[in-house]
This record gives structure tokens, C-alpha cells and sequence, in this order.
């Protein structure tokens, strides 16, 4: 495995994981066990966004608060609700949090920064704007409701950028984190639209961001317990979105996990209703992330740059006009090309490079 990059870590450095989707993501029916809970104050090293605070479509500002493993690490869902506000909770975002500070506990060999986490999830919801009851993640809902998520993540993800650049700190993306495809699986149209939703919610999550090579990683579907045909409509959406950009696009597959079984219909990966995974799996989803550091990557870096033209709603991946972001591309060649206005933008200059992993197990990265 190769995952070295140019980039050495320092303190000024400000690494993003990103997690978004409904109940897998934040661990719905899991629970951390007493002795693996984190209470206030918090992780010393590891900053998270609190609901409290920004669960609101005008908040005026960001606050890192140090990670707790309470509910209020989500900023999904709204205050109490049983579809991603519990306390204490088996997720990818918390779990990576504890390798982090775990490793900076005990010497840093790798003189790792402070790490940022974001974890937005809402059980249930899902992309496809007529699905009226679970329509959330849908990139069509007005900005103006609270419990849209796609205009809500796109304001906040890019304010948290502004608040880091604000105060020195240098953004690394690690990874984003798309946890979310049982709902499009709950209707044919759902299903046949899944393919432009996803490239719509990647888009729009991008240019917030201020860039368009961005790594993400896609959960592959395992769980059996929807419509046989629907699901493989679904998995064929996510595999022509990853292999439409395998540079920055790659699955984690839980079938690589080593206490997968291959027994259907739980195999091993998931709780008793076979759909939410247990805690083991989500454990390995932070492993699968923390492999990588461990290796060397370091994330790619975002910079502030030119104003963006803001989306408008007949372009894929609106952006909310509540706060335009900039571009923040590190530009690398003479010919950079800046995401707006449905253009497509080349961070690295168009050079090939390599950072689909997840189903060779092997990853070579850009270099700096």
C-alpha cells in the first residue's frame, strides 16, 4: 500500500473528516459500552460542531467545541430526535476521533494536528425529492427549511472552512464520508434518479468547498432487506459515479471486513435487522480511514482563492445563496480551472493520479 504523499504534517495544518447520511452514519441502534464514552470536556486534540449551536439556516458563526460522544456531535437532526440525536453512539466520526487522540497520547510519532470532524445524519432520509417523508438529503428542498440537509451542509461545511482559514489553520481534507443509499432503494423512481442525486449532492458539496477533487468514499450496499431490483438499480447509480471519477471516488466495501461472514442475510456485519451495522463494522470504518494515516496520507489541502459564480438551482449541486463560497483549489499547473457555473474544475492540472483504494486495497496518491 502507498499512500505517501510530499505533505508533512505541522500545527497550522487542519484536518476535516467529513461524515454525512442518514442512520448508518451516525450509528443508529448502537451504543458505546460505559468505559469507551467520551464526556465533557471532551478529546484535547479533536474539534466537532455542536447542534446546539448550528441546527438553524442563519447561525452567524462557527464554534469548534471539543468531541463528546453525545448527540450533540450530530448536527443533522434536530434536538431529541430518535433518528440521530442519541447519546453515545458507534460511529466512523467518533471512532476515528479516539485512533487520533489515542496515537497524539502516546507520543505523535507522526506529529499529527489538531483533527476536525463533522458528522451530519438524519435516519431515513434520502435524496429523492418525492419521496415526501424522506426526501431530506434531496438537493430540491428549500433552503429556507431547517430540516433540509443538502442546503444546510452546503452553508455550514463551507462557513467551517471559513472559520478554520480564518484562524490560521491550513484545511486538509481527509475524506467525506457519503453513508447513505436505503432509501433510494425504497422506490423504483427513487432508484432511477439515484444516479443524478448522487452526482448532484457530490457536486454541490464540492463547489461549497470550494473544489471539485475532493476524496470521497461511497458505501457499498450489502444489506438484502430492500427491493431485490431497486437495490441493484442503486449499486449501479454508485458504481457509475465512483468509476465516473475513480481518481477521487472509491467505496468502502464492508465485505472486506474481516469479521464479514458472507452469510446472508446478516453477514456478520450488521445488527439484528440486518441493515444498520453493528458496532464492530463501524469500528472498521474508522480503521479503514485511520489505515491511511497511518501510512502517510495527509489529506488534500483546500486555499482560499477567486469568488465562485453561487449555483443557481438549474445547475446540478445548488449552492445556498446564504453565504458564496470561495474557490480554495490548491492550484498546481499554469492550467487550473476554476468549478462554476456547470464548468469542471482540475486541481491537480489534469494529471493522472490514483486514489481508488477500497476494492484493491492499494492507493497511490498526488503528491504536493
Amino acid at each position: 500500500m502507498n499512500s505517501k504523499q510530499n505533505h508533512v504534517w505541522n500545527e497550522n495544518d487542519a484536518p476535516i473528516l467529513i461524515v454525512l447520511g442518514q442512520s448508518n452514519s451516525y450509528g443508529h441502534n448502537t451504543l458505546l459500552p460505559p468505559n469507551e464514552r467520551i464526556h465533557a470536556p471532551g478529546l484535547k486534540n479533536v474539534f466537532t460542531l455542536s447542534q446546539s449551536e448550528v441546527y438553524s439556516i442563519d447561525f452567524s458563526s462557527i464554534s469548534w467545541r471539543n468531541l463528546t460522544s453525545s448527540g450533540d456531535a450530530n448536527i443533522g437532526t434536530p434536538a431529541g430526535s430518535v433518528l440521530g440525536n442519541q447519546n453515545n453512539p458507534v460511529n466512523s466520526a467518533n471512532r476515528f476521533a479516539v485512533l487520533w487522540q489515542n496515537h497524539i497520547n502516546s507520543g505523535n510519532d507522526l506529529n499529527l494536528p489538531d483533527l476536525y470532524t463533522v458528522l451530519m445524519g438524519w435516519g431515513s432520509q434520502g435524496m429523492f425529492q418525492g419521496a415526501t417523508t424522506y426526501n431530506r438529503w434531496s438537493p430540491d428542498r428549500q433552503e429556507a427549511d431547517v430540516e433540509s440537509l443538502y442546503p444546510r451542509a452546503l452553508r455550514t461545511l463551507c462557513m467551517a472552512i471559513d472559520s478554520l482559514q480564518a484562524i490560521g489553520k491550513k484545511p486538509r481534507i481527509i475524506s467525506i464520508q457519503w453513508n447513505q443509499w436505503e432509501s433510494e432503494a425504497l422506490t423504483t423512481a427513487a432508484a432511477k434518479a439515484s444516479a443524478l442525486n448522487f452526482n448532484r449532492i457530490v457536486a454541490g458539496i464540492n463547489n461549497a468547498l470550494g473544489c471539485s477533487e475532493i476524496p470521497w468514499h461511497f458505501f457499498y450496499p450489502v444489506s438484502q432487506v430492500y427491493d431485490t431490483n431497486n437495490t441493484k438499480i442503486v449499486i449501479q447509480a454508485l458504481e457509475s459515479v465512483v468509476t465516473t471519477d475513480p481518481i477521487w471516488r472509491a467505496f468502502i466495501d464492508p465485505r472486506h471486513a474481516p469479521h464479514f461472514t458472507g452469510v446472508a442475510p446478516n453477514f456478520g456485519i450488521f445488527g439484528a435487522d440486518n441493515v444498520h451495522y453493528n458496532s464492530q463494522t463501524h469500528q472498521w470504518f474508522a480503521q479503514f480511514e485511520w489505515d491511511k494515516i497511518a501510512s502517510g496520507y495527509t489529506g488534500f489541502p483546500l486555499e482560499t482563492g477567486p469568488a465562485m459564480e453561487p449555483y443557481t438551482t438549474t445547475n446540478p449541486g445548488p449552492v445556498s445563496n446564504n453565504h458564496d463560497c470561495p474557490c480554495r483549489c490548491v492550484q498546481h499547473t499554469q492550467h487550473h480551472h476554476f468549478y462554476h457555473a456547470g464548468a469542471h474544475q482540475h486541481c491537480y492540472g489534469g494529471v493522472h493520479h490514483h486514489y481508488n483504494h477500497a476494492l484493491t486495497g492499494t492507493h497511490t496518491l498526488p503528491t504536493e
